[in-house]
Protein backbone atom coordinates (compact mmCIF):
# COMPACT_ATOMS: atom_id res chain seq x y z
CA UNK A 1 0.00 0.00 0.00
CA UNK A 2 1.24 3.43 -1.01
CA UNK A 3 0.46 6.93 0.67
CA UNK A 4 -1.86 8.34 -1.51
CA UNK A 5 -0.41 12.09 -0.68
CA UNK A 6 3.15 11.10 -0.91
CA UNK A 7 3.71 7.74 -2.51
CA UNK A 8 5.81 6.43 0.32
CA UNK A 9 4.95 2.85 1.29
CA UNK A 10 2.88 2.36 3.98
CA UNK A 11 3.00 -0.60 6.14
CA UNK A 12 -0.05 -3.21 6.42
CA UNK A 13 -1.78 -2.56 9.45
CA UNK A 14 -0.71 1.70 10.07
CA UNK A 15 -3.31 4.27 10.22
CA UNK A 16 -1.01 6.68 8.95
CA UNK A 17 1.73 7.67 6.42
CA UNK A 18 5.40 7.67 8.76
CA UNK A 19 6.48 10.04 6.05
CA UNK A 20 3.91 12.73 5.72
CA UNK A 21 1.36 11.77 8.62
CA UNK A 22 -1.49 11.74 5.96
CA UNK A 23 -4.45 9.28 7.69
CA UNK A 24 -4.60 5.75 5.34
CA UNK A 25 -7.48 6.48 2.67
CA UNK A 26 -7.24 10.15 2.60
CA UNK A 27 -5.43 12.68 0.20
CA UNK A 28 -4.25 16.16 0.57
CA UNK A 29 -4.01 16.60 -3.04
CA UNK A 30 -5.56 18.94 -4.73
CA UNK A 31 -6.08 17.90 -8.51
CA UNK A 32 -9.26 15.55 -9.05
CA UNK A 33 -8.23 11.63 -10.00
CA UNK A 34 -8.77 12.61 -13.52
CA UNK A 35 -6.79 11.56 -16.74
CA UNK A 36 -3.24 13.14 -16.35
CA UNK A 37 -3.48 12.25 -12.50
CA UNK A 38 -3.11 9.34 -10.38
CA UNK A 39 -5.18 8.56 -7.64
CA UNK A 40 -4.25 11.61 -4.74
CA UNK A 41 -4.00 14.34 -7.74
CA UNK A 42 -0.57 13.53 -8.01
CA UNK A 43 0.36 14.04 -12.18
CA UNK A 44 1.04 10.97 -13.80
CA UNK A 45 4.39 10.41 -15.47
CA UNK A 46 4.78 12.34 -19.40
CA UNK A 47 3.22 8.96 -21.57
CA UNK A 48 0.75 7.87 -19.51
CA UNK A 49 3.03 6.60 -16.81
CA UNK A 50 0.97 3.54 -16.85
CA UNK A 51 0.69 0.39 -14.98
CA UNK A 52 4.70 0.37 -14.60
CA UNK A 53 4.63 3.29 -12.69
CA UNK A 54 6.15 3.39 -9.05
CA UNK A 55 5.72 5.87 -6.45
CA UNK A 56 9.10 7.92 -5.57
CA UNK A 57 10.43 6.88 -2.43
CA UNK A 58 10.88 8.95 0.24
CA UNK A 59 13.40 9.09 2.63
CA UNK A 60 14.91 5.61 4.41
CA UNK A 61 12.60 4.25 7.44
CA UNK A 62 13.88 6.17 10.74
CA UNK A 63 15.90 8.68 8.86
CA UNK A 64 14.87 12.23 9.64
CA UNK A 65 16.82 15.90 9.88
CA UNK A 66 18.76 14.98 13.45
CA UNK A 67 21.52 13.91 11.21
CA UNK A 68 21.70 16.68 9.43
CA UNK A 69 21.81 19.39 12.22
CA UNK A 70 24.44 17.36 14.14
CA UNK A 71 26.67 17.24 11.16
CA UNK A 72 25.88 21.57 10.46
CA UNK A 73 26.84 22.06 14.25
CA UNK A 74 30.01 20.10 13.71
CA UNK A 75 31.34 21.89 10.65
CA UNK A 76 30.22 25.27 12.63
CA UNK A 77 32.43 24.38 15.81
CA UNK A 78 35.66 23.09 13.57
CA UNK A 79 35.08 26.37 12.02
CA UNK A 80 34.86 28.59 15.12
CA UNK A 81 37.71 26.82 16.40
CA UNK A 82 39.97 27.35 13.55
CA UNK A 83 39.33 31.21 13.78
CA UNK A 84 40.01 31.28 17.55
CA UNK A 85 43.43 29.54 17.07
CA UNK A 86 44.20 31.97 14.25
CA UNK A 87 43.48 34.92 16.44
CA UNK A 88 45.03 33.79 18.88
CA UNK A 89 48.24 33.20 17.19
CA UNK A 90 47.78 36.31 15.71
CA UNK A 91 47.43 38.37 18.91
CA UNK A 92 50.31 36.26 20.69
CA UNK A 93 52.85 37.24 18.73
CA UNK A 94 56.41 36.39 19.86
CA UNK A 95 56.48 36.82 23.23
CA UNK A 96 59.65 36.91 24.15
CA UNK A 97 60.26 40.14 22.21
CA UNK A 98 57.16 41.38 21.97
CA UNK A 99 56.96 45.19 23.64
CA UNK A 100 53.37 47.10 24.17
CA UNK A 101 54.05 50.64 25.26
CA UNK A 102 52.97 53.79 24.66
CA UNK A 103 54.58 57.15 24.95
CA UNK A 104 53.90 60.90 24.13
CA UNK A 105 56.11 62.42 21.61
CA UNK A 106 56.23 65.98 21.10
CA UNK A 107 55.10 66.55 16.43
CA UNK A 108 53.80 69.70 15.68
CA UNK A 109 54.98 73.33 16.73
CA UNK A 110 52.84 75.95 16.56
CA UNK A 111 52.61 79.21 14.89
CA UNK A 112 50.20 82.02 13.68
CA UNK A 113 48.19 84.78 14.27
CA UNK A 114 47.66 84.87 18.38
CA UNK A 115 50.43 82.76 19.43
CA UNK A 116 54.55 83.41 19.87
CA UNK A 117 57.46 81.44 20.64
CA UNK A 118 56.98 77.21 20.01
CA UNK A 119 55.05 74.65 21.23
CA UNK A 120 54.11 70.94 20.71
CA UNK A 121 50.88 68.95 20.42
CA UNK A 122 50.72 65.89 21.92
CA UNK A 123 51.32 62.52 20.24
CA UNK A 124 50.01 59.00 21.44
CA UNK A 125 52.76 56.59 19.57
CA UNK A 126 52.33 52.77 20.54
CA UNK A 127 54.58 49.87 19.33
CA UNK A 128 54.51 46.38 18.57
CA UNK A 129 56.29 43.45 18.45
CA UNK A 130 56.76 43.72 14.63
CA UNK A 131 58.30 46.99 15.39
CA UNK A 132 55.71 48.96 13.78
CA UNK A 133 54.16 52.15 15.04
CA UNK A 134 51.54 54.14 14.57
CA UNK A 135 51.08 58.10 16.30
CA UNK A 136 47.79 59.52 17.12
CA UNK A 137 47.53 63.24 17.94
CA UNK A 138 45.96 63.79 21.26
CA UNK A 139 43.23 66.85 21.34
CA UNK A 140 44.05 69.28 23.90
CA UNK A 141 47.46 68.06 25.22
CA UNK A 142 49.90 70.98 24.48
CA UNK A 143 53.32 72.60 26.50
CA UNK A 144 54.52 75.74 25.55
CA UNK A 145 57.87 77.36 25.95
CA UNK A 146 58.82 80.82 26.02
CA UNK A 147 61.42 80.12 23.29
CA UNK A 148 63.74 77.72 22.19
CA UNK A 149 65.15 74.92 24.83
CA UNK A 150 63.36 73.08 27.89
CA UNK A 151 62.67 76.40 29.55
CA UNK A 152 59.40 77.47 30.28
CA UNK A 153 57.29 79.83 31.93
CA UNK A 154 56.39 80.59 35.13
CA UNK A 155 52.62 81.39 36.82
CA UNK A 156 52.30 84.91 38.21
CA UNK A 157 50.11 83.89 40.05
CA UNK A 158 52.25 81.23 41.89
CA UNK A 159 55.29 84.13 42.26
CA UNK A 160 53.06 86.57 44.33
CA UNK A 161 51.47 83.80 46.35
CA UNK A 162 55.16 82.76 47.37
CA UNK A 163 56.81 86.11 47.85
CA UNK A 164 53.67 87.90 49.77
CA UNK A 165 54.25 84.72 52.19
CA UNK A 166 57.77 85.24 52.78
CA UNK A 167 57.18 89.14 52.76
CA UNK A 168 54.67 88.39 55.64
CA UNK A 169 56.90 86.27 57.88
CA UNK A 170 59.31 89.12 57.70
CA UNK A 171 57.35 92.11 58.65
CA UNK A 172 55.82 90.54 61.25
CA UNK A 173 59.21 89.15 62.85
CA UNK A 174 60.58 93.17 62.39
CA UNK A 175 57.15 94.24 64.14
CA UNK A 176 57.56 91.97 67.12
CA UNK A 177 61.10 92.87 67.42
CA UNK A 178 60.59 96.95 67.16
CA UNK A 179 57.90 96.61 69.89
CA UNK A 180 60.16 94.26 72.22
CA UNK A 181 63.52 96.15 71.77
CA UNK A 182 62.48 98.86 74.07
CA UNK A 183 60.95 96.54 76.94
CA UNK A 184 64.52 95.27 76.91
CA UNK A 185 65.57 98.00 76.38
CA UNK A 186 64.15 99.28 79.78
CA UNK A 187 65.95 96.56 81.17
CA UNK A 188 69.14 97.13 80.11
CA UNK A 189 69.12 100.56 81.98
CA UNK A 190 67.64 99.53 85.23
CA UNK A 191 70.39 97.09 85.61
CA UNK A 192 73.34 98.33 83.66
CA UNK A 193 76.18 97.51 83.56
CA UNK A 194 75.39 94.27 84.76
CA UNK A 195 72.86 93.31 82.28
CA UNK A 196 71.13 89.59 82.64
CA UNK A 197 71.95 86.94 80.91
CA UNK A 198 68.24 86.06 79.56
CA UNK A 199 68.04 89.83 77.53
CA UNK A 200 71.20 88.99 75.55
CA UNK A 201 70.05 85.67 74.78
CA UNK A 202 66.93 87.17 73.64
CA UNK A 203 68.57 89.74 71.68
CA UNK A 204 70.60 86.71 69.90
CA UNK A 205 67.11 84.52 69.18
CA UNK A 206 66.04 87.92 67.93
CA UNK A 207 69.05 87.96 65.29
CA UNK A 208 68.63 84.38 64.17
CA UNK A 209 64.81 84.51 63.52
CA UNK A 210 65.00 87.61 61.75
CA UNK A 211 68.00 85.74 59.23
CA UNK A 212 65.77 82.72 58.50
CA UNK A 213 63.34 84.93 57.53
CA UNK A 214 65.80 87.11 55.00
CA UNK A 215 67.33 83.92 54.07
CA UNK A 216 63.84 82.57 52.85
CA UNK A 217 62.99 85.79 51.12
CA UNK A 218 66.17 86.37 49.38
CA UNK A 219 66.16 83.58 46.66
CA UNK A 220 62.46 84.60 45.41
CA UNK A 221 61.60 86.15 42.24
CA UNK A 222 60.07 89.65 43.02
CA UNK A 223 56.52 89.80 41.47
CA UNK A 224 55.91 92.63 38.64
CA UNK A 225 55.08 95.91 39.83
CA UNK A 226 56.82 95.25 43.58
CA UNK A 227 60.46 95.63 42.98
CA UNK A 228 60.01 98.91 44.30
CA UNK A 229 58.18 97.49 48.03
CA UNK A 230 60.81 94.60 47.83
CA UNK A 231 64.48 96.90 48.05
CA UNK A 232 62.61 98.64 50.88
CA UNK A 233 61.87 96.04 52.96
CA UNK A 234 65.10 94.34 52.16
CA UNK A 235 66.48 97.34 53.55
CA UNK A 236 64.42 97.71 56.93
CA UNK A 237 65.29 93.79 57.38
CA UNK A 238 69.26 95.08 57.38
CA UNK A 239 68.70 98.38 59.79
CA UNK A 240 66.65 95.72 62.43
CA UNK A 241 69.47 93.44 62.04
CA UNK A 242 71.72 96.40 62.75
CA UNK A 243 69.70 97.69 65.58
CA UNK A 244 69.43 94.22 67.33
CA UNK A 245 73.67 94.31 66.74
CA UNK A 246 74.17 97.27 68.31
CA UNK A 247 72.32 96.43 71.53
CA UNK A 248 74.21 93.50 72.00
CA UNK A 249 77.59 94.88 71.81
CA UNK A 250 76.19 97.66 74.19
CA UNK A 251 75.51 95.17 76.85
CA UNK A 252 78.54 93.23 76.02
CA UNK A 253 81.66 96.13 76.40
CA UNK A 254 79.51 97.29 79.78
CA UNK A 255 80.33 94.04 80.91
CA UNK A 256 84.05 93.92 79.77
CA UNK A 257 84.59 96.76 80.85
CA UNK A 258 82.12 97.25 83.96
CA UNK A 259 81.49 100.82 83.06
CA UNK A 260 77.99 102.51 81.27
CA UNK A 261 79.53 104.86 79.60
CA UNK A 262 82.16 102.28 77.65
CA UNK A 263 78.08 101.19 76.03
CA UNK A 264 77.33 104.93 74.74
CA UNK A 265 78.69 104.70 71.02
CA UNK A 266 76.73 100.92 70.72
CA UNK A 267 73.19 102.64 72.43
CA UNK A 268 73.62 105.52 69.53
CA UNK A 269 74.14 103.69 66.83
CA UNK A 270 71.08 100.77 67.83
CA UNK A 271 68.75 104.56 67.79
CA UNK A 272 70.16 105.48 64.47
CA UNK A 273 69.21 102.25 63.06
CA UNK A 274 65.65 101.96 64.97
CA UNK A 275 64.96 105.36 62.66
CA UNK A 276 66.22 104.21 59.71
CA UNK A 277 64.54 100.97 60.17
CA UNK A 278 61.05 102.54 60.61
CA UNK A 279 61.70 105.09 57.96
CA UNK A 280 62.43 102.18 55.37
CA UNK A 281 58.93 100.68 56.47
CA UNK A 282 56.99 103.61 55.99
CA UNK A 283 58.29 103.92 51.82
CA UNK A 284 57.39 100.35 52.25
CA UNK A 285 54.14 100.19 52.31
CA UNK A 286 53.94 103.41 50.10
CA UNK A 287 55.51 101.38 47.48
CA UNK A 288 53.18 98.75 47.54
CA UNK A 289 51.03 98.64 44.51
CA UNK A 290 47.13 99.00 45.17
CA UNK A 291 45.54 96.22 45.74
Amino acid sequence: MFCKNCGQAIEEGRAFCKNCGTPVGQSTGTAPDTPGFLPGGRPAAPGGYGAGWQPPLGPPPGRNRTGLIIGSVAAAVIVLAGLGIGLWLGLRGDDAGATDSTKVAASTTLSGPGTSGTGTTGSETTSSSDGAATTQTIPGLTTSTGGPGPTGTTDPVDVFVEWDIARENLVMEMDYEDGRIPELADEINSTAPNVPAWVRAELVDMAEILGTYRDNMAPLPVPPGYEDAHDWLTEAAGHMAGRIQATIDGIDVMAYTGTVGAATDAFNTGRAERDAYRAAMDEFYAALPPD
